[in-house]
């Protein structure tokens, strides 16, 4: 069976980005500005620490991902946001600072939040906090996807449960059968063909969540949803 759920990484990239959003949208609300924020920081550092606690005993997961880690600490802005994840969870500072209103040219007005400048260790991002947890969350989307694209027949159920995977490892359709469903054979029925059958079992298992993600930020989608037929 797959090592643990990579649902989890998942679920938190959904939510970085679902507190990335109502970040965009606080306005001129800065008590709200600052609320999520604060929700983004932490939502968005969990992500690696979720990676990590699901699939850290994969073969050649360690290798892999200590140059991942190696790249976050040479991009400026994952370094400020590792530290300003510390700082808010354990210390109670919020490095929001400030925010000001512009007009543009067309006569909208843009409200932008800014950090404090002399907040971090870190280089303190060169603008504004929307834009700077856009970047970070982007680098942590790509690295998601990184994964997936790896290790996928580890840890994307599409992948996973196919003939060409199960036979790498030795296993029959009858051995995913009794994973998912405690019966071998639960999908055999006349006239049904092995193709269709391995499919039956994919349609069973929740499927990576998040690929509408990583086309709105990547521009890309992973290619068992492109083989299902599209995001999801």
């Amino acid at each position: 069976m797959m090592s643990r759920s990579f649902g989890i990484v998942d679920a938190k990239v959904a939510e970085a980005n679902f507190f990335l959003e109502c970040l965009a949208e606080a306005g001129a609300n800065f008590f709200k500005g600052r609320c999520y924020f604060s929700a983004f920081v932490t939502s968005a550092r969990s992500i690696t620490y979720a990676m990590q606690a699901a699939i850290n005993d994969l073969p050649g997961f360690n290798e892999w991902y200590a140059e991942q880690q190696a790249a976050l600490r040479s991009d400026d802005i994952a370094r400020f946001f590792s530290e300003a994840r510390v700082l808010d969870h354990h210390v109670g500072v919020n490095l929001v600072a400030g925010g000001s209103m512009t007009r543009e040219s067309d006569g909208t007005l843009r409200i932008t939040h800014h950090f404090a400048s002399d907040s971090t260790r870190a280089p303190v991002p060169q603008m504004d906090v929307n834009e700077a947890c856009l970047h970070y969350l982007r680098a942590l989307v790509a690295l998601v996807f990184a994964c997936y694209c790896r290790f996928g027949e580890l840890i994307d159920p599409h992948e996973y449960y196919t003939a060409e995977a199960f036979g790498r490892r030795g296993l029959s359709i009858e051995d995913a059968e009794e994973e998912i469903f405690g019966w071998r054979g639960w999908t055999d029925a006349p006239g049904v063909p092995v193709a269709e059958r391995w499919q039956i079992i994919r349609e069973s298992v929740v499927p990576c969540n998040i690929n509408h993600l990583f086309e709105k930020y990547l521009g890309k989608v992973l290619p068992s949803a492109r083989q299902q037929g599209g995001a999801t």
